[in-house]
């Protein structure tokens, strides 16, 4: 009975509201140490940030740096959109970047140069559990070799701790050749890819209750690598979420049979045009690099290593490693994940049909025993897609999934469809940044300008921030290389994460599914695969009020005798 499922929602809630009274009333807000979004300083140049404390440095130890113009720097010269947040958003504003694409110049894996950006000193003093939150866009070029790191110094900066490092996964075709960096410089299946999104890193615990604490960001020998962004900058005393002590749901799609466990797929605006996405499933023999696969087992997934060309960059560096894949027979080649990839188009290119979604879902989850829920997922993604999206949905009164559910919540949403950025340098909107473009800029340079007439920032004006832009975006097809906010060009390498929200419009209900969609709005050459692993569904057990529901005559009476009670109450006030 429908009245009866949404009684029983509305009891529950009461009953986690009157069981969470006191949790909401002794907790404390949190304790915040340091925080900066860049936003109080001006744009033009750097000394805004440098008096607020703010330093950059490079490292040297074993030759002269040659990307000197990589640095980090507010002022943003290559037009880059950006970095992600916490849902998928991009931030507002100013922020600071290091833009390897923007120099000339390449610093070779084993030379050890790094061009650091350290914070102002800080106290942590009255905190014994301090976490670092960043909101971060590092875009790793399948030819580079950078690596992104992040680290705490607990000494005013003497000695730094290791909190975080992405290699892009390019690198190891330079280890290949011979270069021999320090240990912790190489790439593997534990570092490799860029990231998109909320960084949540706890410092050691020589940072805490400490008056000398900074933190650093490096860009580590850059070569012909794209940029990485950082913004809001927080110090807490707010550790990353962690798995509820219920466990709901759970998948790993290590089935090895060609299933997707407990998930199931649903596809929706099914186009047959042009190429196009498969729907989601644990079979790598995908065609969409003309059978080539996107998963070899313990290997970083370049064209060096395996033998095999990759257009668009590399495939699945993190995601299932080192687990050997199962072959069914009949070319079936089972991963141990979920996949979704870019199918050839008739015309040999690579790309989406316009418009068609693959979705891969949970079952219908009963989450009415529980006063906090947290979804849980890995996510590795190569970065063209232009729809990478997690929801919340609701079931129909039919109980049966469908296009058709109510979307209840977004939980994560990167659509490179809303830029940010500034539309860039194809002035003349022919798909790509050439000297046409060039031209334009240059008859209106110094006066008042539209995208139409030379302004790649929507500033309002076409000056050397925008010949820097086309600069950077030269011979670029500039709808994904700039416009797409802290996104990357075609031809580079996919990010990974691991990413823990909490749902709080989950609470309660009993008809609702967890859903990840992805999909393209524009005909798009290049776009390859979503990857998910790792799926779980958990909570917090409502606590002494969270016994059996009553039937329905049980509620009822529940109510009236509720109902009573309040008539009573108002009549003797």
């Amino acid at each position: 009975m429908n009245w009866y499922r949404h009684l029983r929602r509305s009891l529950v809630l009461l009953s986690f509201s009157a069981a969470a009274l006191g949790l909401y009333q002794s907790s404390a807000l949190a304790v915040v140490n340091f925080s900066d979004d860049f936003d109080s300083y001006s744009n033009v140049d750097d000394s805004g940030v440098f008096g607020a404390g703010w330093s950059v440095a490079i490292d040297t130890p074993n030759s002269a740096a040659q990307e000197l113009l990589s640095q980090w720097t507010i002022t943003n010269p290559g037009a880059r959109g950006n970095p992600s947040s916490i849902d998928g958003s991009f931030t507002t504003g100013n922020f600071m970047v290091a833009d390897s694409d923007f120099s000339p110049g390449e610093d070779i894996p084993g030379q050890q140069v790094s061009y650091n950006l350290m914070s102002p000193a800080f106290s942590t003093v009255g905190n014994s559990t301090p976490s670092l939150h960043v909101d971060v866009s590092a875009n790793m070029n399948n030819n580079g070799g950078v690596v992104f790191m992040i680290e705490s110094s607990s000494d005013s900066g003497t000695t730094w701790d290791r909190l975080y490092t992405a290699a892009g996964p390019g690198r190891v075709d330079f280890l290949s050749q011979g270069v021999t960096p320090p240990v912790d410089e190489f790439v593997d299946n534990t570092n490799a890819d860029g990231f998109r999104g909320r960084l949540d890193l706890d410092l050691p615990i020589s940072a805490a209750n400490n008056a000398n604490v900074q933190v650093r960001f490096r860009q580590y020998e850059p070569n012909n690598d794209w940029w990485i962004g950082i913004d809001n900058v927080v110090v807490d005393d707010v550790p990353r979420l962690t798995t509820g002590g219920t466990v709901v749901f759970s998948e790993d799609f290590n089935t090895q049979d060609g299933t997707l466990g407990g998930m199931s797929n649903l596809a929706v605006n099914v186009s047959t045009t042009s190429g196009g996405f498969e729907q989601f499933g644990t079979n790598d023999n995908t065609g969409a690099l003309a059978g080539l696969p996107l998963y070899v087992p313990g290997i970083i997934n370049t064209e060096l290593q395996t033998g095999l060309f990759f257009p668009d960059g590399g495939g699945v560096n993190r995601i299932g490693h080192p687990t050997p894949k199962v072959d069914l027979g009949g070319g079936e080649q089972i991963v141990p994940f979920a996949l979704a990839a870019g199918i050839a188009s008739t015309s040999g290119q690579l790309g989406p049909i316009v418009g068609f979604e693959s979705v891969l879902h949970t079952p219908v989850l009963d989450l009415t025993g529980l006063s906090e829920v947290f979804f849980e997922y890995d996510s590795e993604s190569h970065t063209t897609d232009l729809k990478n999206r997690v929801v919340l949905r609701e079931v129909g009164v039919d109980g049966v999934i469908d296009a058709n559910d109510t979307v209840v919540d977004v939980i994560y949403d990167y659509n490179l469809v809303n830029p940010t950025g500034g539309p860039g340098a194809d002035h003349d909107v022919d798909g790509i940044v050439a000297g046409s473009d060039f031209l334009i800029q240059q008859r209106n340079f110094g006066g008042a300008g539209t995208h139409a007439t030379g302004d790649t920032n929507s500033d309002g004006v076409v000056n050397t921030v925008d010949t820097d832009a086309f600069q950077a975006q030269f011979g670029g097809t500039q709808d994904l290389v700039e416009t797409a906010p802290g996104g990357n060009p075609l031809g580079e390498d996919p990010a990974f994460a691991e990413r823990i929200f909490s749902v709080p419009a989950a609470v309660g209900r009993d008809d609702v599914y967890f859903a990840f969609e992805y999909g393209s709005d524009v005909s798009l050459i290049g776009s390859l695969f979503w990857a998910i692993d790792n799926v779980k569904v958990s909570g917090t057990t409502i606590p002494a009020l969270a016994g059996a529901v009553p039937e329905p005559s049980a509620l009822l009476l529940v109510l009236l005798g509720g109902m009573a009670c309040v008539a009573s109450r108002r009549r003797h006030q």
